[in-house]
């Protein structure tokens, strides 16, 4: 979630299996009796500082309501996001394709000149201000969806 906030914002998806070698992901969802966006909502508050702007969708089977999966969407702004959690080796992440790495020396001092002169300049943020809007219009759940997996309903515990 820092690292997503900290570089350009992103989509996460809690619930899906993919392996280092597989091409394709598969929606198997996690197992709970009670709904999950309490509990990322928590951990992201906890382990986050300060707690980025974010959106979760919760969504479970038809067939199962035990089986959900989350999808987060964490948007990006030009504040620092540090991971708090004491047994976490770097406070600063950020994310590089599809990983999440620790910020080197020369990131760090980038996102430090970035939160700095946020409120420098409004028309250099105005491009940005606009892909912003356009990724947080952006629906992240609907009533019912036809994954690969089956089809899975939108829960009413969503954010």
């Amino acid at each position: 979630m820092a690292a997503f906030a900290n570089t350009f914002g992103g989509i996460l998806v809690i619930g899906v299996e993919k392996n280092q070698n597989d091409h394709t992901a598969r929606v198997v969802g996690v197992t709970s009796g009670s709904e999950l966006t309490t509990g990322i909502a928590s951990a992201i508050a906890t382990n986050i500082s300060p707690t980025p702007s974010y959106d979760i969708m919760e969504c479970h089977q038809p067939t199962d309501p035990n089986k959900r999966f989350c999808v987060v969407r964490v948007r990006s702004d030009a504040r620092l996001y540090l991971v708090t959690k004491k047994d976490i080796p770097s406070p600063v992440w950020v994310r590089n394709a599809d990983q999440t790495i620790r910020a080197d020396a020369a990131q760090l001092r980038g996102m430090i000149e970035r939160e700095k002169h946020s409120l420098d300049s409004a028309n250099l943020a105005l491009p940005f201000r606009r892909s912003k809007l356009l990724f947080d219009d952006m629906p992240i759940g609907i009533q019912h969806v036809n994954w690969p997996a089956g089809t899975w309903q939108k829960s009413e515990t969503s954010l």
